[in-house]
Protein backbone atom coordinates (compact mmCIF):
# COMPACT_ATOMS: atom_id res chain seq x y z
CA UNK A 1 0.00 0.00 0.00
CA UNK A 2 1.23 3.35 -0.86
CA UNK A 3 0.45 6.09 1.10
CA UNK A 4 0.24 9.59 -1.39
CA UNK A 5 -1.11 11.65 1.71
CA UNK A 6 -2.84 10.40 5.00
CA UNK A 7 -6.03 10.05 2.70
CA UNK A 8 -5.11 8.57 -0.19
CA UNK A 9 -3.50 5.32 -1.17
CA UNK A 10 -2.90 3.37 -3.92
CA UNK A 11 -3.04 -0.56 -3.52
CA UNK A 12 -0.15 -2.56 -5.97
CA UNK A 13 -2.27 -5.06 -7.59
CA UNK A 14 -0.92 -8.48 -7.31
CA UNK A 15 -0.15 -10.17 -11.12
CA UNK A 16 -2.44 -13.26 -10.00
CA UNK A 17 -5.37 -10.46 -8.81
CA UNK A 18 -8.68 -10.80 -10.88
CA UNK A 19 -7.85 -6.72 -11.70
CA UNK A 20 -4.64 -6.62 -12.58
CA UNK A 21 -5.40 -9.28 -15.27
CA UNK A 22 -8.47 -7.67 -16.53
CA UNK A 23 -6.79 -4.51 -16.72
CA UNK A 24 -3.90 -6.14 -18.63
CA UNK A 25 -5.80 -7.44 -21.29
CA UNK A 26 -8.19 -4.18 -21.42
CA UNK A 27 -4.73 -2.48 -22.03
CA UNK A 28 -3.75 -4.12 -24.79
CA UNK A 29 -7.33 -5.43 -26.35
CA UNK A 30 -7.64 -1.68 -27.07
CA UNK A 31 -4.29 -0.49 -29.13
CA UNK A 32 -5.43 0.53 -32.45
CA UNK A 33 -3.42 2.41 -35.16
CA UNK A 34 -3.15 6.18 -34.78
CA UNK A 35 -3.08 8.85 -36.78
CA UNK A 36 0.03 8.33 -38.28
CA UNK A 37 -1.16 5.17 -39.61
CA UNK A 38 1.14 3.59 -36.96
CA UNK A 39 0.82 1.32 -34.00
CA UNK A 40 3.09 -0.48 -31.51
CA UNK A 41 3.48 -3.91 -30.59
CA UNK A 42 2.20 -3.56 -26.80
CA UNK A 43 2.52 -2.14 -23.20
CA UNK A 44 5.24 -3.38 -20.84
CA UNK A 45 3.53 -2.94 -17.88
CA UNK A 46 5.41 -2.14 -14.78
CA UNK A 47 2.85 -2.10 -12.03
CA UNK A 48 -1.46 -1.57 -11.69
CA UNK A 49 -2.57 0.50 -8.44
CA UNK A 50 -6.09 1.02 -7.05
CA UNK A 51 -6.62 4.26 -6.11
CA UNK A 52 -8.34 4.61 -2.73
CA UNK A 53 -9.86 8.24 -2.33
CA UNK A 54 -12.87 8.38 0.39
CA UNK A 55 -13.43 12.04 -0.31
CA UNK A 56 -13.48 12.14 -4.32
CA UNK A 57 -15.84 8.81 -3.99
CA UNK A 58 -18.57 10.69 -2.32
CA UNK A 59 -18.14 13.87 -4.53
CA UNK A 60 -18.70 11.13 -7.66
CA UNK A 61 -21.68 9.69 -5.50
CA UNK A 62 -23.34 13.22 -4.71
CA UNK A 63 -22.76 14.02 -8.24
CA UNK A 64 -24.19 10.82 -9.57
CA UNK A 65 -27.14 10.93 -7.42
CA UNK A 66 -28.03 14.24 -8.26
CA UNK A 67 -27.41 13.30 -12.22
CA UNK A 68 -29.57 10.25 -12.05
CA UNK A 69 -32.51 12.62 -10.03
CA UNK A 70 -31.94 15.27 -13.06
CA UNK A 71 -32.88 12.44 -15.64
CA UNK A 72 -35.54 10.16 -13.57
CA UNK A 73 -32.87 6.95 -14.39
CA UNK A 74 -29.77 5.33 -13.18
CA UNK A 75 -26.85 7.22 -15.23
CA UNK A 76 -24.85 5.23 -17.39
CA UNK A 77 -21.27 4.14 -16.25
CA UNK A 78 -18.12 3.72 -18.27
CA UNK A 79 -14.96 2.55 -17.45
CA UNK A 80 -12.29 4.40 -19.44
CA UNK A 81 -8.75 5.77 -20.47
CA UNK A 82 -7.38 9.07 -19.30
CA UNK A 83 -3.93 9.98 -20.82
CA UNK A 84 -2.34 12.70 -18.73
CA UNK A 85 1.35 13.50 -17.18
CA UNK A 86 -0.25 14.65 -14.14
CA UNK A 87 -2.04 11.30 -12.59
CA UNK A 88 -0.49 11.91 -8.89
CA UNK A 89 -2.52 15.17 -8.68
CA UNK A 90 -5.69 14.02 -10.07
CA UNK A 91 -5.60 10.86 -7.54
CA UNK A 92 -5.13 13.34 -4.48
CA UNK A 93 -7.01 16.08 -5.60
CA UNK A 94 -9.20 14.72 -8.60
CA UNK A 95 -9.91 16.53 -12.22
CA UNK A 96 -10.10 20.40 -12.53
CA UNK A 97 -11.16 21.90 -15.02
CA UNK A 98 -9.22 24.65 -14.41
CA UNK A 99 -5.79 23.10 -15.10
CA UNK A 100 -7.27 22.47 -18.86
CA UNK A 101 -4.55 24.12 -21.25
CA UNK A 102 -6.80 24.60 -23.86
CA UNK A 103 -9.93 24.94 -25.50
CA UNK A 104 -10.18 21.19 -27.43
CA UNK A 105 -12.23 20.15 -30.04
CA UNK A 106 -15.46 20.16 -28.23
CA UNK A 107 -14.72 22.51 -25.46
CA UNK A 108 -12.98 22.94 -22.40
CA UNK A 109 -13.93 19.70 -20.98
CA UNK A 110 -12.42 16.34 -19.69
CA UNK A 111 -11.74 13.65 -22.13
CA UNK A 112 -11.41 10.30 -22.29
CA UNK A 113 -11.14 7.44 -24.51
CA UNK A 114 -11.86 3.46 -24.91
CA UNK A 115 -8.76 3.01 -26.17
CA UNK A 116 -5.74 2.85 -24.39
CA UNK A 117 -3.34 3.58 -26.86
CA UNK A 118 -5.64 6.90 -28.08
CA UNK A 119 -4.87 8.19 -24.61
CA UNK A 120 -1.24 6.91 -24.59
CA UNK A 121 -0.74 9.70 -27.15
CA UNK A 122 -1.88 12.45 -24.14
CA UNK A 123 0.55 10.70 -21.58
CA UNK A 124 3.62 13.17 -22.27
CA UNK A 125 1.36 16.38 -21.61
CA UNK A 126 -0.53 17.85 -25.29
CA UNK A 127 -1.94 15.70 -28.11
CA UNK A 128 1.36 13.33 -29.07
CA UNK A 129 3.79 15.34 -27.00
CA UNK A 130 7.42 14.43 -27.39
CA UNK A 131 8.95 13.09 -24.34
CA UNK A 132 10.88 15.53 -22.04
CA UNK A 133 13.60 13.25 -21.39
CA UNK A 134 14.31 12.07 -24.79
CA UNK A 135 12.42 14.41 -26.68
CA UNK A 136 11.49 11.44 -29.05
CA UNK A 137 7.73 11.13 -30.08
CA UNK A 138 7.49 7.96 -29.70
CA UNK A 139 9.36 7.21 -27.10
CA UNK A 140 9.96 3.22 -25.93
CA UNK A 141 12.08 3.91 -22.97
CA UNK A 142 10.13 6.38 -20.86
CA UNK A 143 7.88 4.91 -18.09
CA UNK A 144 4.54 6.52 -18.43
CA UNK A 145 1.11 6.55 -16.63
CA UNK A 146 -2.79 6.26 -17.56
CA UNK A 147 -5.63 6.46 -15.44
CA UNK A 148 -8.69 3.92 -15.71
CA UNK A 149 -11.49 5.91 -14.51
CA UNK A 150 -15.51 5.18 -14.13
CA UNK A 151 -17.35 8.02 -15.72
CA UNK A 152 -20.97 9.54 -14.90
CA UNK A 153 -22.12 10.37 -18.66
CA UNK A 154 -25.37 10.92 -17.59
CA UNK A 155 -27.81 12.19 -20.46
CA UNK A 156 -24.83 12.40 -23.45
CA UNK A 157 -25.24 14.29 -26.38
CA UNK A 158 -23.78 13.05 -29.55
CA UNK A 159 -22.04 15.35 -31.64
CA UNK A 160 -19.94 15.36 -34.91
CA UNK A 161 -19.00 18.85 -35.12
CA UNK A 162 -15.77 20.31 -33.53
CA UNK A 163 -16.69 23.50 -31.05
CA UNK A 164 -18.63 23.38 -28.31
CA UNK A 165 -17.94 24.52 -25.28
CA UNK A 166 -20.10 22.97 -23.29
CA UNK A 167 -23.14 20.84 -23.64
CA UNK A 168 -26.54 22.48 -24.46
CA UNK A 169 -28.95 22.96 -20.84
CA UNK A 170 -30.07 19.19 -19.44
CA UNK A 171 -27.11 17.09 -20.56
CA UNK A 172 -24.52 16.31 -18.51
CA UNK A 173 -21.64 14.85 -21.50
CA UNK A 174 -20.57 14.69 -24.75
CA UNK A 175 -19.78 11.89 -27.17
CA UNK A 176 -18.19 12.31 -29.92
CA UNK A 177 -18.53 9.86 -33.12
CA UNK A 178 -20.32 6.97 -31.15
CA UNK A 179 -19.73 5.18 -34.53
CA UNK A 180 -15.91 5.63 -34.47
CA UNK A 181 -13.23 3.70 -33.20
CA UNK A 182 -11.60 7.07 -31.45
CA UNK A 183 -14.62 8.00 -29.96
CA UNK A 184 -13.70 10.72 -27.19
CA UNK A 185 -16.01 11.25 -24.06
CA UNK A 186 -16.24 14.55 -22.60
CA UNK A 187 -17.73 15.81 -18.81
CA UNK A 188 -17.80 19.49 -17.90
CA UNK A 189 -17.78 19.09 -14.01
CA UNK A 190 -14.89 17.95 -11.91
CA UNK A 191 -16.68 15.80 -10.30
CA UNK A 192 -18.27 13.72 -12.58
CA UNK A 193 -15.27 11.08 -13.13
CA UNK A 194 -13.04 9.32 -10.58
CA UNK A 195 -9.78 7.32 -10.93
CA UNK A 196 -10.30 4.00 -9.96
CA UNK A 197 -6.90 2.38 -11.24
CA UNK A 198 -3.32 3.58 -12.27
CA UNK A 199 -1.17 1.53 -14.84
CA UNK A 200 2.48 2.21 -15.31
CA UNK A 201 3.80 1.11 -18.17
CA UNK A 202 6.22 1.10 -21.12
CA UNK A 203 5.45 1.34 -24.82
CA UNK A 204 6.79 -1.53 -26.96
CA UNK A 205 8.10 -1.25 -30.47
CA UNK A 206 6.42 0.48 -32.97
CA UNK A 207 5.33 -0.43 -36.31
CA UNK A 208 3.85 0.98 -39.53
CA UNK A 209 1.23 -0.66 -41.29
CA UNK A 210 0.53 -0.06 -44.96
CA UNK A 211 -0.81 2.80 -45.89
CA UNK A 212 -3.72 1.65 -48.51
CA UNK A 213 -4.80 -0.20 -44.56
CA UNK A 214 -8.34 1.77 -43.21
CA UNK A 215 -9.33 0.79 -39.69
CA UNK A 216 -13.11 0.48 -39.46
CA UNK A 217 -14.33 0.17 -36.16
CA UNK A 218 -17.50 -0.28 -34.07
CA UNK A 219 -18.38 1.08 -30.40
CA UNK A 220 -19.99 -0.97 -28.41
CA UNK A 221 -21.51 1.36 -26.18
CA UNK A 222 -22.19 -0.82 -22.82
CA UNK A 223 -21.62 0.16 -19.38
CA UNK A 224 -18.01 -0.34 -18.65
CA UNK A 225 -16.99 -1.59 -21.82
CA UNK A 226 -14.43 -0.01 -24.32
CA UNK A 227 -13.93 -0.62 -28.53
CA UNK A 228 -13.87 -3.04 -30.47
CA UNK A 229 -12.71 -2.99 -34.22
CA UNK A 230 -12.02 -4.40 -37.55
CA UNK A 231 -9.98 -4.27 -40.32
CA UNK A 232 -10.83 -3.28 -43.88
CA UNK A 233 -10.00 -1.74 -47.03
CA UNK A 234 -10.73 1.01 -48.67
CA UNK A 235 -11.48 1.49 -52.05
CA UNK A 236 -10.57 3.81 -55.28
CA UNK A 237 -12.82 6.64 -56.48
CA UNK A 238 -11.64 8.12 -58.85
CA UNK A 239 -8.09 8.56 -61.12
CA UNK A 240 -5.44 11.70 -61.75
CA UNK A 241 -3.20 9.82 -63.69
CA UNK A 242 -1.04 6.87 -64.15
CA UNK A 243 0.72 5.77 -61.15
CA UNK A 244 -1.15 8.21 -59.21
CA UNK A 245 -4.71 7.95 -57.62
CA UNK A 246 -6.57 11.05 -55.42
CA UNK A 247 -9.66 9.75 -53.58
CA UNK A 248 -12.33 11.69 -51.38
CA UNK A 249 -12.26 10.04 -47.79
CA UNK A 250 -15.94 10.12 -46.88
CA UNK A 251 -16.83 12.35 -44.03
CA UNK A 252 -18.44 9.27 -42.35
CA UNK A 253 -14.77 7.44 -42.82
CA UNK A 254 -12.46 7.06 -39.17
CA UNK A 255 -9.79 9.21 -41.40
CA UNK A 256 -11.76 12.24 -41.88
CA UNK A 257 -12.75 12.36 -38.08
CA UNK A 258 -8.68 11.93 -37.12
CA UNK A 259 -7.75 14.31 -39.61
CA UNK A 260 -10.17 16.71 -38.52
CA UNK A 261 -8.72 16.30 -35.02
CA UNK A 262 -5.05 16.53 -36.03
CA UNK A 263 -6.06 19.73 -37.74
CA UNK A 264 -8.26 21.73 -35.04
CA UNK A 265 -5.95 20.18 -32.51
CA UNK A 266 -2.88 21.78 -33.63
CA UNK A 267 -4.04 25.63 -33.73
CA UNK A 268 -1.19 27.91 -32.19
CA UNK A 269 -3.12 29.62 -29.75
CA UNK A 270 -1.54 32.90 -31.41
CA UNK A 271 -3.95 32.27 -34.18
CA UNK A 272 -6.45 35.39 -35.32
CA UNK A 273 -8.75 32.30 -36.42
CA UNK A 274 -10.99 29.78 -33.96
CA UNK A 275 -10.87 27.04 -36.32
CA UNK A 276 -11.49 25.71 -39.94
CA UNK A 277 -14.17 24.95 -42.25
CA UNK A 278 -13.04 21.26 -43.77
CA UNK A 279 -14.53 21.15 -47.34
CA UNK A 280 -13.15 18.25 -48.48
CA UNK A 281 -10.14 15.25 -47.48
CA UNK A 282 -8.27 13.48 -50.24
CA UNK A 283 -5.96 10.32 -49.92
CA UNK A 284 -3.17 10.27 -51.88
CA UNK A 285 -2.18 6.69 -53.62
CA UNK A 286 1.30 7.24 -55.68
CA UNK A 287 2.81 3.28 -55.90
CA UNK A 288 6.11 5.32 -57.35
CA UNK A 289 6.47 7.26 -54.55
CA UNK A 290 5.69 5.30 -51.49
CA UNK A 291 8.44 2.37 -53.16
CA UNK A 292 10.95 5.54 -52.83
CA UNK A 293 10.01 6.37 -49.69
CA UNK A 294 10.16 3.24 -48.20
CA UNK A 295 13.32 2.56 -50.32
CA UNK A 296 14.79 5.76 -48.47
CA UNK A 297 13.40 4.70 -45.16
CA UNK A 298 15.37 1.61 -45.46
CA UNK A 299 19.04 2.84 -46.35
CA UNK A 300 18.01 5.43 -43.02
CA UNK A 301 17.75 2.41 -40.93
CA UNK A 302 20.95 0.86 -42.37
CA UNK A 303 22.69 3.54 -41.37
CA UNK A 304 21.10 3.83 -37.87
CA UNK A 305 21.63 -0.04 -37.17
CA UNK A 306 20.31 -1.36 -34.11
CA UNK A 307 17.56 2.09 -33.64
CA UNK A 308 14.59 2.53 -36.35
CA UNK A 309 14.06 6.05 -37.82
CA UNK A 310 11.12 7.74 -36.33
CA UNK A 311 8.59 8.66 -38.85
CA UNK A 312 5.74 11.20 -37.87
CA UNK A 313 2.62 13.11 -39.60
CA UNK A 314 3.54 16.39 -40.44
CA UNK A 315 1.78 19.15 -42.08
CA UNK A 316 3.44 20.99 -45.59
CA UNK A 317 1.46 24.20 -46.45
CA UNK A 318 1.79 25.63 -50.36
CA UNK A 319 0.39 27.76 -52.27
CA UNK A 320 -2.52 26.75 -54.77
CA UNK A 321 -4.11 23.25 -55.60
CA UNK A 322 -2.09 22.79 -58.34
CA UNK A 323 0.95 23.00 -56.57
CA UNK A 324 -0.74 20.53 -54.03
CA UNK A 325 -1.38 17.95 -56.84
CA UNK A 326 1.57 18.26 -58.59
CA UNK A 327 3.54 17.51 -55.08
CA UNK A 328 0.92 14.48 -54.93
CA UNK A 329 1.84 13.41 -58.77
CA UNK A 330 5.65 13.42 -58.93
CA UNK A 331 6.57 14.34 -55.29
CA UNK A 332 8.54 16.97 -53.45
CA UNK A 333 11.55 18.75 -55.48
CA UNK A 334 14.08 19.89 -52.94
CA UNK A 335 15.94 21.50 -55.88
CA UNK A 336 13.27 24.29 -56.18
CA UNK A 337 13.53 25.22 -52.39
CA UNK A 338 14.88 28.82 -51.77
CA UNK A 339 17.94 29.07 -50.19
CA UNK A 340 17.38 32.10 -48.52
CA UNK A 341 15.51 30.16 -46.42
CA UNK A 342 15.84 30.54 -42.82
CA UNK A 343 16.93 27.15 -42.04
CA UNK A 344 18.76 26.22 -45.78
CA UNK A 345 17.29 25.21 -48.95
CA UNK A 346 15.16 22.33 -47.42
CA UNK A 347 11.27 21.11 -47.63
CA UNK A 348 9.89 22.71 -44.44
CA UNK A 349 6.92 21.26 -42.30
CA UNK A 350 5.17 21.95 -38.89
CA UNK A 351 3.58 19.70 -36.18
CA UNK A 352 1.15 22.99 -36.60
CA UNK A 353 -1.60 23.16 -38.92
CA UNK A 354 -1.98 26.81 -38.36
CA UNK A 355 1.34 27.50 -38.86
CA UNK A 356 1.61 25.16 -42.23
CA UNK A 357 -1.67 27.16 -43.57
CA UNK A 358 0.15 30.75 -43.28
CA UNK A 359 1.91 29.35 -46.16
CA UNK A 360 -0.86 27.96 -48.02
CA UNK A 361 -1.99 31.90 -48.88
CA UNK A 362 -0.59 34.82 -50.42
CA UNK A 363 -1.07 37.34 -47.32
CA UNK A 364 -2.27 39.59 -48.09
CA UNK A 365 -4.69 37.43 -50.03
CA UNK A 366 -4.34 37.60 -53.60
CA UNK A 367 -8.38 37.95 -54.08
CA UNK A 368 -9.38 40.06 -51.41
CA UNK A 369 -6.14 41.74 -50.30
CA UNK A 370 -6.60 40.50 -46.87
CA UNK A 371 -4.07 39.25 -44.32
CA UNK A 372 -5.17 36.19 -42.87
CA UNK A 373 -7.98 35.57 -44.70
CA UNK A 374 -10.95 33.41 -44.11
CA UNK A 375 -12.46 33.57 -47.62
CA UNK A 376 -10.07 31.92 -49.60
CA UNK A 377 -9.96 27.83 -49.97
CA UNK A 378 -6.90 26.93 -48.65
CA UNK A 379 -4.90 23.38 -49.32
CA UNK A 380 -2.76 21.81 -46.57
CA UNK A 381 -0.67 18.66 -47.32
CA UNK A 382 -0.35 16.09 -44.24
CA UNK A 383 2.79 13.99 -45.13
CA UNK A 384 4.53 10.86 -43.48
CA UNK A 385 7.76 12.24 -42.84
CA UNK A 386 11.10 9.94 -41.86
CA UNK A 387 13.28 11.84 -39.49
CA UNK A 388 16.50 9.85 -38.93
CA UNK A 389 18.72 11.25 -37.14
CA UNK A 390 17.97 14.65 -36.66
CA UNK A 391 20.06 17.55 -36.46
CA UNK A 392 19.21 20.27 -33.84
CA UNK A 393 19.54 24.09 -33.82
CA UNK A 394 17.87 27.34 -32.57
CA UNK A 395 20.54 29.34 -34.39
CA UNK A 396 19.31 30.40 -38.65
CA UNK A 397 21.38 28.61 -41.43
CA UNK A 398 21.06 30.39 -44.46
CA UNK A 399 22.48 29.13 -47.53
CA UNK A 400 23.00 25.24 -46.12
CA UNK A 401 22.23 22.46 -48.77
CA UNK A 402 23.24 19.70 -47.03
CA UNK A 403 23.29 18.24 -43.61
CA UNK A 404 26.33 17.67 -41.56
CA UNK A 405 27.62 13.71 -42.19
CA UNK A 406 25.48 11.20 -40.37
CA UNK A 407 21.90 13.33 -39.82
CA UNK A 408 19.07 12.65 -42.21
CA UNK A 409 16.96 15.94 -41.02
CA UNK A 410 17.12 19.12 -39.14
CA UNK A 411 14.76 20.18 -36.59
CA UNK A 412 15.10 24.05 -35.74
CA UNK A 413 14.07 25.59 -32.04
CA UNK A 414 13.46 22.19 -31.04
CA UNK A 415 12.28 23.22 -27.75
CA UNK A 416 9.58 25.72 -28.82
CA UNK A 417 5.83 25.39 -29.74
CA UNK A 418 6.80 26.42 -33.37
CA UNK A 419 9.67 23.69 -34.16
CA UNK A 420 10.68 23.49 -38.07
CA UNK A 421 11.52 20.12 -39.66
CA UNK A 422 13.68 20.05 -42.61
CA UNK A 423 14.68 17.63 -45.16
CA UNK A 424 17.16 17.85 -47.83
CA UNK A 425 16.26 14.28 -49.87
CA UNK A 426 12.82 14.70 -51.78
CA UNK A 427 12.07 10.72 -51.07
CA UNK A 428 12.13 11.14 -47.44
CA UNK A 429 8.66 12.19 -47.34
CA UNK A 430 5.73 10.41 -48.75
CA UNK A 431 2.15 13.09 -49.11
CA UNK A 432 -0.56 10.83 -47.85
CA UNK A 433 -3.42 13.63 -47.31
CA UNK A 434 -4.31 16.87 -49.38
CA UNK A 435 -6.95 18.80 -47.03
CA UNK A 436 -8.94 21.67 -48.26
CA UNK A 437 -10.18 23.85 -45.56
CA UNK A 438 -11.42 27.58 -45.01
CA UNK A 439 -10.10 29.63 -42.05
CA UNK A 440 -12.66 30.45 -39.18
CA UNK A 441 -12.24 34.22 -37.28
Amino acid sequence: MHKLTSDVFVEELDPRDDDYRSITEKMHSTIAVDFQGQTFLGYKIHKIGRVSNAFLRMRYLRRLNQIEQECGQPSEELQVFHGTNTAKEIMIHGFNLANAKFDGWFGKGIYFSGLSSYSNQFTCGGFYNECWLHSWLKCTACVRSILICTVALGKWLEVSQPRFKAPPPGYHSIVSHPSMYNSEFVIYNNYQAIPDFIVEYQVRKYRKSSCSVNLVSKLNFNKKTCLKYTMAQSSVQNDVEPLCIIEDVAREEEEYSMISRIMHFSIAEDQPYSGYDIRKISRVRNDFLWAHYNQRLNEINEELGDCTSDEIILFHGTRGTRRTEAIARTGFKVEYANPDCLFGQGIYFSRLSSHSSNFSCDDPCYPHRRSGCTECLRTILLCRVALGRSYTTDNALHGMVALPPGFHSLIALPNSSYSEYVIFNNYQVYPSFIVEFRCLS
